[in-house]
């Protein structure tokens, strides 16, 4: 291959002109000597072309806005934390729209808004600095002026860089910039979250409680069904009241965010009981009862009783005694001759037949306490809850001493009278109260250790006692057993004896509450505060610099074209690049060192010239070389490549699968676990980080993007004919790349528009990652194993036995009429229509007690199955023989008849009355298992309103029931204990289980059942109700019509479905409160559910999801279509500075005939080889038709689709180009 001829090294230079000081020559070496001859002054440098972004107005409003940013950070940061949140809200899910929306995105717009400023003045900087180095007097070096490239230097490089060249200016610009794009953003992002905080207002009570007058103060026993609720069913304790203590109520007006949870904080009165026990004296007294029981005095003070103790019962016996009377019961009272009405003793006795191999002559251990009781009130500043009003007892603050509450306020007698000691019998005289108010709970606790005959007053505290029976001997643990039942009971009594006074004294109350709220970090803010003031002090700094720096440009760089003419009023330092156009930049860095170049301007043309201030060029045999040099290496910029492409790429993706994974790990665990509990450790996982991925993404596109910029004028000049607007005038590097979108556009570089595009759209990236993720309150569920307790088998024995094991106690009723008063919980596994299988958790110790369990069970439930029967009238006369049947599967409607009117002759009443009334022959019967038919149980309704006297009429009605099990698979939600909280029904139900003898169990199940329901009695002529079903259908549906004597009978078609749906839930209580109905399981099997918690959750944004998806997506898509395209290499150097591009230039025609001053129309430029004005053959820019263009072979990247596509490779076509144009 022929070589072209070899060019001339550079002829002698004539003498350089020099401002501000002497000129240089050339001395017969070639080297740049100083001169005395002295230059004409120039155009003062304060006066030279600097970028507007740099302008002292410009810079100072930057200043302005950054600290404006550091006062609104800190003035939101002191108003959260003053006022413990910002737009607050009950709850999270309540915040208002706007301030979600606020803090999620503002301030990542505002810390992308601030991005885009900065990148602005950094590019303005950087692109400055070789400008102003040059307009310094007596010049500086070529490596600190004119081979400068800190705009094409990636944004973490240039203040390095910087630094070591001690340019201050672009150090503290690039510095700004690094601690914006990876410290400031993120940490914007981050600041604002979400809290909750406790704040307090002043509210008004509006009305006060105070105790009755005490001829009003009467007791019923309503009190001790709330008490055994609360024993027996874990429910919660009344308004103000605690079991230690009761508040008087006090009520207030308080309706500001009237869903949230409060605490009210005011002066009230504390009332307790106290108890002070002290030893009893005992003996026996060797008398026997007729059972063998044996006789102990005990004796106190004045005080006496006789107590009977059974040898025969091995069990604790827990007793008391105090001073009241039953006519009813064959034993003594405490006996005192002498008792305060303000306090009352009473006879406490823990005894338990002794071990026979004792040598005590004894037969009992026994311990005996004599307690008084006395009553107590107090001042207190009380706090209690807004939602159920009861005390939160450590907030409880003591105002006053503690003082005895009188018999002259409190009526004592009424009290003691209420108070438990036997089973009250039923009153069936009056008929004037319900059935609750006179009839207390009648119950005993199974495998208590304790003896079944132990006191009624003493088992409400056997309920709560969790140790053994034998420890209660203790006298200390005695006494404080009966103080827990005195005060639980006289706690519960007081609401029943309160007035209410609309016109308090005292009004004064504090409101505590929680509200959610936005809040601001303390730390970051600090931060970020502190990084703004540097931020300023900097920018303040860089004004400085800039305005003190000399520039002696007359106008704007911007372009190829503005070297040219630089170059052309500068023909001697254009000379000096002539053999340089193919040096590497190792090569025009080592050409070009030791010379020192000026920037001045021509006092004559008004334009700029560059100019050698002093300098000694390379030996000859290096210029030589370099000159007759045919071939080059092209450069390939590290953004460019494919290497880098390939890691872009893959870290594009990697971010939209990590998102992708995230999204549906959030479907399908209903959000994300949290971290961390820390507030800031959440912020700067959940929004710094996310944040710090959107800008490693950005610099990355800016960097690719500013080389795009830099080498899209070369790519239309090496393709050929390129107008000049396309080429050498083409703006590319004055602006940032996000902001050059238009001028791409409109110049057809597309390729450069979609670049612009995406760097531009990673700001928005910044700011939906930045909101991406936010944190609520939600449902989650966890996989969890269930073990069966109980088959689904009735065990016949136990059924058929009930009555000789537990007599006719209905405490299951007691249960369920809690239930419908105090909305008292069931026992587990019971609801209002079924009793479940019961199942046991497994591995529940560790979680929430709030947390809720889902398993598949069987239900096992009851239909009434009633027939409605007309209405009938009646008179009342005595009968003479009996008309009712006496078959056990008889309707029993006879007999209700009979026994309506024979009650009705009994009362003799003038008043209207009316009987609601049910039977079953079994009622007091044996039952017999052997009855071919389901017993009916008949409800009848009857009116009398003349009366209840003979010959007066009276209308009946009745509903037959024959009951039927019914069965159903359920998805039951229970809580920790096994409480029903919700049940789907999933399959239909079943009319029954299926096993053999199913139907006699069930037969049997339902005569013990009925069997229990006896009523106490039948006509009133009030409207209470006076059995267990009247008082359940007053309580299901609120209305006391159906036993109204002035109101006709009740229409059956809407009172039959009640009774269907309160016998259902009896059936279901009484399968509840008889586990032992079923056989245990015998071989152990687990079934799967699921635990149900709540917790607060990560959850991602669906709009900031889908946006910044998009956003990732089509940066993807831009990378894989621009690096797996074909890209050209054909340029020897970078062309980043201002000597490159000048070494470009310098021989070309453009540069010796300047710029016409029609400004190149219809002129247009390529790159490529060309012969020089100089006559000698050169690479760079020149006009045409002087070039020859398409110089492929010094180097490409090929596509990868290239070999799919065929054809010849362009250096083949490229090699003979070169050689016929050196043969030319």
């Amino acid at each position: 291959m022929s070589l072209p001829e070899s060019r001339t090294l550079l002829p002698p230079t004539p003498s350089v002109r020099s401002v501000n000081g002497p000129s240089c020559d050339e001395d017969n070496e070639g080297n740049l000597t100083r001169s005395d001859t002295p230059l004409a002054l120039v155009t003062p440098a304060s006066k030279g072309w600097k970028p507007r972004s740099l302008s002292i107005p410009v810079l100072s409003a930057v200043i302005a806005l950054t600290l404006i940013l550091a006062t609104i950070i800190e003035i939101l940061a002191q108003r959260g934390q003053a006022r413990k949140g910002l737009a607050k809200a009950p709850t999270l899910n309540e915040l208002p729209q706007y301030a979600t929306i606020s803090y999620r995105y503002v301030p990542n717009i505002v810390a992308v808004l601030f991005s885009l400023l900065w990148n602005w003045i950094d590019l303005d900087v950087k692109r400055i600095q070789p400008w102003t180095e040059l307009s310094k007097p007596g010049g500086v070096t070529a490596q600190n002026s004119i081979l400068l490239d800190y705009p094409s230097d990636f944004i973490a490089v240039a203040p390095v860089r910087a630094a070591k060249r001690r340019h201050w200016a672009v150090f503290l610009s690039g510095s700004i910039m690094v601690l914006v794009f990876w410290v400031l953003t993120p940490l914007q992002t981050a600041l604002f979250g979400t809290s909750v905080a406790t704040h307090t207002q002043l509210v008004t009570v509006t009305q006060r409680s105070e105790l009755l007058p005490l001829d009003k103060q009467f007791q019923d026993l309503r009190f001790l069904h709330r008490a055994y609720a609360i024993g027996w069913m874990n429910n919660s304790y009344p308004a103000f009241t605690t079991p230690e203590y009761a508040l008087l109520p006090y009520y207030v007006d308080d309706v500001a965010f009237s869903g949230q949870n409060k605490n009210w904080t005011s002066n009230t009165t504390k009332l307790w009981a106290e108890v002070d026990c002290s030893p009893v004296e005992y003996r026996n007294t060797g008398n026997k009862t007729s059972d063998g029981e044996l006789v102990y005095r005990f004796s106190a003070d004045d005080c006496f009783t006789d107590v009977n103790l059974d040898p025969n019962n091995a069990k604790a016996l827990l007793y008391y005694r105090d001073s009241r009377y039953f006519d009813y019961v064959d034993a003594m009272n405490w006996n005192c001759s002498s008792q305060s009405d303000d306090h009352y003793s009473a006879l406490v006795l823990w005894s338990q037949r002794m071990n026979t191999s004792s040598t005590n002559s004894q037969a009992f251990n026994i311990t005996a306490l004599q307690c008084h009781v006395s009553f107590h009130k107090q001042t207190v500043l009380a706090t209690v809850t807004s939602v159920d009003l009861l005390p939160v007892d450590e907030s409880t603050e003591v105002k006053s001493e503690s003082r005895d509450l009188t018999s002259g306020e409190f009526n004592m007698t009424s009290y003691k009278e209420s108070l438990p000691s036997y089973s009250v019998p039923t009153n069936t005289g009056s008929g004037m109260q319900d059935i609750t108010d006179i009839k207390s709970p009648d119950f005993f606790i199974p495998d208590s250790g304790f003896s079944s005959s132990s006191s009624l007053f003493l088992q409400y505290g056997i309920v709560s006692y969790n140790e053994s029976a034998e420890l209660l001997s203790d006298p200390l643990r005695l006494e404080r057993l009966v103080r827990g039942v005195h005060q639980r009971f006289f706690s519960l009594s007081i609401a029943d004896r309160l007035r209410n006074n609309t016109d308090p004294a005292d009004d004064a109350c504090t409101s505590t509450f929680t509200m959610a709220g936005i809040v601001v970090s303390r730390i970051l803010a600090v931060i970020v505060e502190i990084l703004l003031v540097l931020i300023a002090l900097a920018t303040g700094f860089i004004g400085y610099h800039t305005r003190s720096s000399p520039c002696n440009l007359v106008g704007a760089p911007g372009s190829i074209n503005h070297l040219i003419d630089i170059a052309h009023n500068s023909p001697m330092a254009s000379k000096h690049f002539w053999f340089m156009d193919i040096a590497d930049d190792k090569n025009l860095a080592r050409n070009l060192r030791g010379y020192k170049f000026y920037l001045t301007i021509d006092p004559t043309s008004n334009q700029n010239e560059l100019v050698i201030s002093e300098g000694k060029p390379e030996s000859s045999d290096e210029q030589r070389d370099l000159a007759n040099s045919s071939y080059y290496t092209p450069v390939k910029p590290l953004a460019l490549g494919r290497a880098a492409g390939c890691t872009f790429a893959v870290l594009i993706a990697t971010g939209i699968g990590v998102l992708s994974y995230l999204k549906a790990k959030e479907g399908s665990l209903n959000g994300l676990t949290r971290p961390s509990s820390n507030f800031e450790v959440r912020q700067l996982l959940e929004n710094f980080i996310p944040t710090v991925f959107a800008t490693v993404v950005e610099p990355f596109w800016i960097f690719l993007t500013r080389t795009i910029c830099i080498f899209q004028p070369f790519q239309d000049l090496w393709t050929g004919s390129s107008r000049p607007e396309r080429s050498i005038k083409a703006e590319y590097t004055s602006v940032p790349p996000q902001m050059i979108f238009y001028r791409a556009f409109k110049g057809r570089h597309i390729m450069l528009a979609l670049l612009c595009l995406v760097t531009l759209l990673a700001n928005v990236l910044a700011v939906s990652l930045g909101a991406l993720f936010n944190e609520r309150l939600t449902t989650v569920d966890y996989p969890r194993f269930f073990k069966p307790v109980y088959q689904t088998h009735l065990n016949a024995t136990n059924i058929g036995t009930y009555q000789i094991r537990w007599g006719f106690s209905n405490e299951f009723m007691f249960m369920l009429l809690a239930n419908m008063t105090y909305d008292a919980q069931l026992i587990p596994w019971v609801s209002s229509e079924y009793y479940f299988q019961p199942h046991e958790i497994t591995g529940s110790e560790g979680d929430d007690p709030n947390d809720t369990y889902v398993l598949r069970t069987m239900g096992l439930g009851a239909n009434a199955n009633c027939t409605s029967v007309a209405a009938s009238s009646h008179v009342i006369k005595e009968q003479s023989t009996s008309s009712g049947g006496t078959s056990m599967c008889d309707d029993n409607i006879e007999s209700l008849r009979d026994q309506l009117i024979h009650d009705a002759l009994q009362k003799q009443s003038n008043a209207p009355a009316a009987a609601a009334y049910y039977k079953s022959l079994i009622f007091g019967g044996t039952l017999d298992p052997s009855v071919d038919c389901n017993p009916a149980l008949t409800f009848c309704w009857a009116r009398a309103p003349d009366g209840l006297k003979e010959n007066e009429t009276m209308t009946t009605s009745y509903s037959v029931c024959r009951p039927v099990l019914e069965t159903a698979m359920f998805d039951v939600t229970v809580d920790r204990l096994g409480h029903v909280l919700d049940y789907q029904q999933i399959v239909r139900s079943q009319p029954a289980l299926h096993y053999a003898n199913l139907t006699s169990d069930a037969r049997s199940f339902f005569m013990t059942l009925n069997n229990l329901l006896y009523p106490a009695d039948s006509w009133s002529n009030s409207t209470n109700t006076l059995n267990w079903i009247s008082q359940m259908i007053y309580l299901e549906t609120g209305s006391r019509d159906f036993v109204n004597p002035k109101l006709p009978l009740p229409d059956l078609a809407k009172l039959t479905p009640v009774i269907n749906k309160v016998y259902s839930r009896i059936v279901a209580a009484f399968f509840g409160r008889n586990t032992d109905f079923f056989d245990a399981v015998k071989q152990e099997s687990m079934i799967e559910g699921k635990r149900i918690t709540r917790e607060t959750r990560i959850f991602m944004d669906n709009t900031a999801f889908v946006i910044s998806m998009a956003v990732l997506g089509l940066d993807l898509a831009v990378a894989l279509f621009f690096y797996l395209r074909a890209t050209l290499y054909v340029l020897p150097r970078f062309p980043t500075t201002l000597g490159s591009v000048l070494a470009y230039i310098a021989p070309s025609r453009a540069v010796r005939d300047g710029t016409p001053s029609s400004g190149w129309k219809g002129q247009t430029f390529s790159f490529g080889r060309y012969m020089g004005h100089d006559g000698k053959g050169h690479i760079g820019i020149e006009m045409d038709p002087h070039v020859v263009a398409k110089d492929t072979s010094l180097g490409s990247r090929k596509s990868l689709f290239q070999p799919l596509l065929g054809g010849e490779s362009a250096g083949e076509n490229f090699s003979v180009q070169m050689q016929n144009l050196w043969k030319r």
